[in-house]
């Protein structure tokens, strides 16, 4: 059985009327979206604990590293998302940028909710430089009121802010290549940081697919300690746990 139909199944078994809206993406990972009466009036972490609860419990690791996000949403949302909804929103918490020299960017971001307040925030870090930042955005209910927006919107909205803070930053950090490069002469397309003007772009990383260096490791476990608990916290941990595994493991052959 594939398993989209797997989930499904399980989804169905678990919740009143789901409604899904499930598909592969170009890594073979799952993504989409479960509408349901039931989800109305709870938080996100309620609501995705239901998901990812009933998951666990009839699928195997092998299955599960597969799933990269399912969303929640009642059928109002769904109804607004698929009639009205336009905005080109990516719905990814982890990225990667590698520039034309080899070096590599990781970006990692988070929406949630903390009693009535929602939380946004960003990781970005770079063993080369050993570039390291950490920054968290708090919307009280006053400041989602005056934004107008609410339900699925509100994440859609948040998500598509932070997004924009996270590719600046690493933009921002390539330019800095890009003028110590000019600096010795090399200018227009002579300099290789010269795309970071015209075709920047982050790619989308599945979490299964993610494995840290020492370095690396060392310099997220600092950015961690100042956020508070949270998905992307915990399955950062969990990437830096395999990561020092796998570290262990390769020492052993070598």
């Amino acid at each position: 059985m594939e398993l989209i139909n797997k989930v499904q199944k399980i989804l169905k078994a678990s919740l009143p009327s789901p409604q899904f809206d499930i598909h592969y993406d170009s890594q073979n990972n799952i993504v989409g979206y479960v509408a349901d009466d039931f989800f109305e009036g709870k938080d996100y972490k309620e609501s995705q604990n239901i998901i990812w609860n009933s998951l666990k419990k009839y699928l195997g690791q092998e299955d599960l590293v597969r799933i990269l996000m399912i969303f929640h949403e009642t059928p109002r949302e769904r109804s607004e998302r698929l009639i009205s909804f336009t905005k080109n929103t990516r719905h990814s918490n982890f990225w990667q940028h590698k520039t034309p020299d080899l070096d590599v960017f990781w970006g990692f971001l988070d929406i949630f909710k903390q009693e009535e307040e929602y939380v946004a925030l960003y990781l970005i870090l770079n063993a080369k430089s050993r570039y390291k930042k950490g920054t968290t955005f708090k919307y009280s209910k006053s400041v989602i009121d005056f934004m107008e927006i609410e339900g699925l919107e509100i994440y859609n909205e948040l998500y598509s802010n932070v997004y924009e803070n996270l590719e600046s930053e690493i933009k921002f950090e390539i330019i800095k290549k890009y003028d110590f490069l000019t600096e010795k002469g090399l200018w227009g397309n002579q300099n290789m940081f010269n795309y970071v003007f015209e075709k920047f772009d982050l790619k989308p990383i599945s979490k299964s697919q993610i494995f840290f260096n020492e370095t690396e490791i060392e310099l997220l476990k600092i950015v961690l300690e100042k956020f508070d608990e949270c998905y992307l916290k915990r399955d950062l941990s969990l990437i830096i746990k395999n990561s020092e595994r796998l570290i262990e493991v390769r020492k052993d052959f070598e």
